[in-house]
């Protein structure tokens, strides 16, 4: 018999498999004027369509699915002749045209923003000119003293985008697509570099990027554990990834992507005071649910109090908001903190045992001196690149294994898949870049 973890982790291929048969018998329906967009078409149905799951788990697994059709509107005679019309003669068209031969940074929020300072700063000491490009007007300090150029991306929404038939299905699928077209078109980027990759915007971007001949650079921002569709046949040309172990796993589901080694963009060290064990929250979606995230807060009470002494830092995931639940766990536990600072190295720092289902931090932790501990009851979930011994499927084998650690103070996690970081991953970043552009 199946259980419900394993349909958890089925869950996602079969979702997958199900949108190709949706899309492969739409699939021209899912060009935009002559440019076939339907890898980000894909992906940003995917991520919409995660919401089937409960559906899935409570009726009928595969049968769920296939109960269920997708229809795209066709687009109506002469859509062609309208994207073509905002080509040539859209107002816009000038002022884009002023970054042509740019480096087009494409990053859309804060956190992605900081990660990417350190590519914008090494092309503005080049004297290569540099434009980013966001929805988000919170700008990091920085940005304004690199007197690095801001574009604020704007929606067109144009009748090519209201008449579409991407419009039927998601108006801001549609003003994504075209608007995307117009800019890269017009600006005609040397390169554009982003950072994470999942995004549908990014990979719209790498698609239009790709055809022109303009090299569309991926910058790894963390690891997924669970390399869901997301993160596969990716459309990016080149991907930069944090050491050899991530571009092979990367690498296999993405096989026309170029991948290359460079390290952590960000410095690393293992200063600190190390003697917190800190739980690295995640959303509850991929190898989680909401039952699984319960048993992990109340994880993170039963480990503070095992251990009253000993400093428990819960580190909520900056993209899902579970601020009642873990400010009730700190309340009631006077060795809890929550941490909501910007930088996770500060939080490494601090980190003696880094727990979590399935973070990016498993692996990165490591790196900063900390020692990784994963706890995920998904069965069928494997996270190749941590050694078995510190991986944890249920409760007691956790306490077993955090007792063990707890008891053998000083040691040191030897996993090294993270070589490279700050000034000496800027080096093999030039190296890289050198070959590309």
């Amino acid at each position: 018999m199946t259980s419900s973890d394993d349909r958890i982790v089925r869950f996602h291929d079969e979702l997958t498999a199900w949108l190709d048969r949706q899309l492969d018998a739409q699939s021209e329906k899912l060009l935009w004027g002559h440019r076939d967009v339907a890898r980000a078409v894909f992906n940003y149905l995917w991520y919409s369509h995660l919401q089937l799951r409960e559906g899935y788990m409570h009726h009928g697994g595969k049968d769920y699915l296939d109960r269920i059709t997708l229809n795209i509107p066709a687009p109506p005679d002469g859509h062609r002749a309208m994207i073509e019309s905002d080509l040539a003669g859209h107002p816009w068209r000038g002022t884009l045209e002023a970054f042509h031969d740019h480096i087009l940074v494409y990053a859309d929020n804060p956190r992605h923003i900081r990660h990417l300072l350190p590519v914008m700063r090494f092309f503005k000491e080049r004297e290569q000119p540099v434009v980013l490009l966001t929805r988000t007007e919170d700008l990091p300090d920085e940005v304004a003293c690199e007197q690095i150029r801001p574009l604020y991306f704007t929606p067109m929404i144009s009748q090519a985008v209201t008449t579409s038939g991407l419009a039927g299905i998601s108006r801001e699928l549609a003003a994504f697509t075209h608007t995307l077209l117009c800019y890269i078109q017009w600006m005609r980027p040397k390169a554009m570099i982003c950072c994470d990759g999942c995004q549908t915007q990014y990979q719209l971007a790498a698609i239009y990027c790709r055809r022109l001949g303009i090299p569309a650079i991926c910058c790894q921002l963390g690891w997924p554990g669970f390399i869901h569709a997301g993160f596969r046949q990716l459309p990016y040309s080149h991907f930069l990834t944090w050491g050899e172990a991530f571009s092979v796993l990367l690498g296999e589901a993405s096989p026309l992507t170029g991948f290359h080694a460079i390290g952590r963009l960000e410095p690393v060290d293992s200063q600190g005071s190390h003697d917190a064990i800190t739980f690295f929250m995640q959303a509850p979606v991929f190898v989680s649910s909401e039952e699984y995230h319960a048993r992990f807060l109340k994880l993170v009470e039963a480990t503070a109090q095992r251990y009253p002494s000993r400093r428990i830092i819960v580190r909520p995931h900056p993209e899902y908001d579970d601020t009642a639940r873990t400010s009730a766990a700190a309340a009631t536990h006077r060795n809890i903190t929550v941490d909501t600072a910007p930088l996770t190295a500060n939080t490494y720092r601090m980190t003696y045992i880094a727990v979590s289902m399935f973070s990016s931090c498993l692996v990165e932790s490591a790196a900063f001196g900390c020692v990784p501990l994963m706890f995920n009851p998904t069965s069928g979930f494997e996270y190749p690149l941590l050694p078995e011994e510190l991986k944890t499927r249920d409760e007691e084998s956790f306490f077993d294994r955090l007792d063990d650690i707890m008891q053998h103070p000083g040691g040191r996690c030897a996993i090294g898949h993270i070589q490279y970081s700050g000034k000496e991953c800027l080096a093999r970043f030039a190296a890289s870049i050198q070959s590309i552009i």
